[in-house]
This record gives C-alpha cells, structure tokens and sequence, in this order.
C-alpha cells in the first residue's frame, strides 16, 4: 500500500522488496511463508550473523564461516552449501542472490547455473570482488545473468559499481549479461 502512495505522489515505479537471508541447509530463508507473496523484490543471500533455524544448521552451516582464511571449508561442506542455496534459489521467488562465495563457501558454477535457469541474478559486489578469484570462469560459462552493486553502507558509497562492472568485464563476463550495464 505504501508503495503504491510513494508512487502516486512522485511518478516512480517503487517496489516492496527486502534481503532474506538463508538460514539452513534445507536452503530455507528467513522469511515468513505468509509473508513472501507481499513482496516484489526478493534478493537473497547468505550473512554468517544472522540466525540459523537450527542448532545442526549453526553447526554444519555457519560456524566455519566464522573462521574463514583460517578454515577452509571441506569438500563436503561445500557440496552441502551449494545444495543449500540451490534449494533457496529454486524453491522462493529470488530475483537476486548476493554475496556469493563470500563467507558461505559453495561450487560457484553450479549455483551460477541454477541462477541461470531460474532466471536469478547474481550478485558481483563491489566490496567483494576477492571472493571471485579464480572462479570468475565458472560465472562466465554459467550462461547466468549479473547486476553489479555497490554494496553501499554509506550514502557517499550508493553507486559504485565501476569497479565491479570493470573487473567483471576483464575477467571474461560479457558486459550484455550484466543487467545495469548501461554502455553499447
């Protein structure tokens, strides 16, 4: 409703949006099933602080991302991950999923793909480009589709996408894949 006041007033299409968080192996995200239909943007990704829906998905999930550069995560911690937010990704309304790769460890080509095929975007942010060292190939054969972002927890840092949108392109993403490519 208030969207919908917002737009009357200024002539902007606005949205109801909001980031979930996914919150367990299960590939369930933090938001309530009666909720979800209310909302027209959902982006989605994983936050090691926000709270797991279970004790065995805290430890499985989440604790070794509290240490990562120290622990790497196992094979299997990482097939796990993927599945989890594959699951995420096919079973909830996701335009976008963010942060991958960053704390959440996973197989970045078979999330990029099942982005692909659901018609999700993924997420190339600025302030995260380290988590894409040596897997930008996998997102480029993915056939996903992109959206730089900023990543913006300052209003001087709303906007900057540059550096993102130059390192993807230099890394071998096609610049028509990247949605907020405004160039030829």
């Amino acid at each position: 409703r208030c969207c919908r006041e917002a737009e009357s007033q200024t002539g902007v299409k606005i949205y109801a949006g909001v980031e979930a968080d996914i919150v367990s192996l299960k590939g369930d995200v933090d938001i309530r099933e009666d909720h979800i239909e209310p909302i027209e943007y959902i982006i989605a990704g994983f936050h090691k602080f926000a709270f797991p829906r279970s004790i065995g998905d805290f430890f499985k999930m989440y604790f070794v991302t509290y240490f990562n550069g120290l622990i790497r995560p196992s094979k299997k911690a990482v097939e796990r991950n993927t599945r989890a937010v594959v699951s995420a990704i096919n079973r909830y309304p996701i335009k976008a999923l963010t942060h991958l790769n960053h704390s959440l460890k996973v197989n970045v080509y078979e999330v990029a793909k099942a982005c692909a095929e659901r018609g999700v975007l993924v997420e190339i942010n600025a302030k995260h480009l380290r988590d894409f060292k040596g897997v930008w190939g996998d997102l480029a054969a993915s056939n996903a589709r992109f959206v730089v972002n900023s990543d913006a927890h300052r209003p001087n840092e709303v906007g900057r996408v540059q550096q993102a949108f130059d390192e993807a392109v230099k890394q071998g993403i096609d610049p028509k894949r990247i949605v907020n490519y405004c160039g030829e």
